[in-house]
Formats: structure tokens, sequence, C-alpha cells
């Protein structure tokens, strides 16, 4: 993943918002009226259907004259593929893109996102700013990791990364595959904490198993055969709690292994085929309607002062140490740390 000219124009959220330069003098009327002629916008995403389905009806309702469509990848490697592939054929089929921001990072290199800036930044904490000066928030979901309550009491959790070395976790632990960001940028954590060598011990000398599946993952989590996990997510978990099981999984926090990522990041494309229904859906989104929207149906964090959290667990606690992914000086470390996990490991994958 290389460094490029710029990051992104705006973080908002549990969204991303990156879209093309509106022209010069381009009004939110004319926007609109742009909006109202084309009556379409292709969505591209790596959430559930039923979220998506859900999300996208809510702009609907506020826009009634724009029809939606969304295509959903087995995650953001996939999107990107099909991105590309439809690039290389000289096709230009979507709008938004929404998935993990890392995945993002290899389109907008490539020169698939303008910039773009929101008038609603008011209603964010500014956070950082990219390498051109942008207004950035940086805020949205630590990471939190999962343990299974048949396999261990809550006197005996790990509460930091050395706790994981211990030998009684030696081959209980699951994650993803480890070109995966939940793997990847929460070992970089480790990595760039505690050095590589103490990763090695935890990613090889530990033996966990390793699974590109999420929701094979989390069956092998709900069934009993593994203690611990990074790649436990809620809406796959909530599957299983629905047919009465999965209740011997709980969240916990490992501080030294945490990190805050672009969770849902929203991009829009610099050549969509119906550009004036994207930048509506890029100037919705950030208000207040949109995020309660987003939170709500896709069941995240808004980083919008005004709207309660979804999920207080998974906000960033004060005075805890983050790494955060997204920056541009972090690419590098993201990308050494990805190398060392394929040397090491990828051959199980």
């Amino acid at each position: 993943m290389k460094k490029g000219k710029a990051f992104l124009s705006v973080w908002i959220l549990l969204g991303i918002l990156c879209g093309g330069t509106p022209s010069p003098g381009l009004s939110d009327e004319r926007i609109l009226e742009g909006a109202k002629s084309e009556g379409k916008l292709v969505f591209y995403t790596g959430i559930f259907d039923s979220e998506a389905r859900a999300f996208l009806a809510a702009f609907e309702k506020k826009y009634p004259f724009i029809k939606t469509s969304f295509y959903r990848g087995a995650g953001g490697p996939a999107l990107v593929a099909r991105i590309q592939s439809e690039q290389r054929a000289g096709a230009h089929l979507w709008d938004v893109y929404n998935s993990a921001g890392l995945e993002g990072f290899v389109l907008w290199e490539q020169g698939y996102f303008g910039k773009y800036d929101s008038p609603e930044r008011k209603h964010y904490p500014e956070g950082f700013k990219d390498a051109e000066g942008y207004w950035t928030t940086m805020y949205t979901t630590p990471f939190v990791a999962s343990y299974n309550t048949r396999m261990a009491s809550p006197s005996e959790l790990p509460k930091n990364y050395f706790d994981l070395l211990d030998p009684k976790w030696k081959g209980k632990a699951i994650y993803q595959d480890v070109r995966s960001g939940l793997t990847f940028a929460v070992m970089t954590a480790v990595r760039v904490g505690q050095g590589e060598e103490m990763l090695r011990r935890l990613i090889v000398d530990q033996e966990p198993a390793f699974s590109r599946d999420v929701r094979q993952i989390v069956e092998s989590m709900v069934r009993g055969r593994y203690a611990f996990s990074n790649s436990v997510t809620k809406p796959v978990l909530q599957q299983f709690l629905d047919e009465g099981q999965g209740r011997n999984i709980r969240l916990i926090d490992i501080s030294d292994m945490s990190y805050i990522t672009n969770a849902n990041a929203l991009w829009v494309v610099n050549r969509a085929p119906h550009p004036n229904a994207a930048r509506l859906l890029a100037n919705w989104i950030p208000t207040r309607a949109g995020q309660e929207a987003f939170s709500k149906f896709v069941e995240s964090n808004s980083r919008r002062s005004d709207i309660p959290p979804h999920d207080p667990l998974a906000m960033p606690k004060p005075g805890q140490r983050y790494l955060r992914v997204g920056p541009e000086d972090t690419l590098p470390e993201l990308d050494k740390t990805q190398a060392l996990l394929n040397e090491w490991v990828g051959i199980r994958n």
C-alpha cells in the first residue's frame, strides 16, 4: 500500500466522504435538480444486505426521486477486484464505495476518488489534518476482541498482550486471514508497541488458527473450539444469537493491542455515472439525520457530537493510547506488518 499524494478530504464518523470535486459555483439547488434528472444511485458495499437496504431506504425516504441499487462484495478486497476489473473494461458502473478504508486506499492511489469537504464539519471533532491540510477526524471504532466464556473465566481473561503469551492460550486463538485489516492492523499495534520478536511469539509460537471466513470464525468460537478471536463481528454473532446460540461469547478490550480504524468508510468516485446523486448522498450522510440512520442500521457509532453512541464499548477511551490506522505516516508500518505476517504464516491461508 504505497503512500499517495493525499489522504482524504473528510473522515466522518463511520463514514469517510471523499467525493468528486464540485464544479465552481455548483449550488445545492443545482445538485438537487441534477440528482432528480439522474434518478439513480449505485452503491458498492461490504456491509450486510439488510444493513445496506435499510440505510439506503432512509436515504430514499429523504429523496424519493432517487432509486438506489447496491452490490455487496464479500469484503473490501473482493470489491476492489471487481472495480478494477470494470475499470479495465472501460466500465463506470458505480457511484459510491463503502467498505473498510484500507482497501479503499488501493483505489484512492489509482485516482478513483476526488476531493470533497463537508459543510457539516462543525459538528465533528477536528482530529487530524492530512498531508494536504484537509480536515480529518480519525476516531471511529476501536478494535475490540472477543473470548469464549466456556473456555475462560473472568479472572483468567487476558488484560494485555503479555497475558496472551501464556502457554494456556497456545492453539486457543483464531484470527482472520493475515491479509485482513482485522489482523494486520491489530498486529501492527503489537509490533509498534512491543517489537517484531514479540509479535513473532504471538503469531507463530502461540500457534493461532487463521480463516478467511468470518462466519466460520464466529461459529468456531460459539462451538467452543477456540477461546479468543480478533474477528467476531456483531452482525454475524447476532445471527447465532437469533438462533439461541452464541451467548458464551463476550467482548474484551485489550489496551495494548488496540487501534482505531475508519470502519465503514464511504468513498465517492470522481467518474460517477450519477455524480449529482452521489454528491447528494455525500452531503446527507454527515448530517444528523444521515448519521442517525447509518448508526442505527449499520449498528456503529457516529463521531458526530450530537448523536449518542450506539455501542459505548466501541468508543475510544479517554487516556488510552491507540494506533491510528489511516494517517499517511502509518501506512508503511501496516505494509511492514502485513509482509511479516505473510512471510511467517501466510502459507496457512
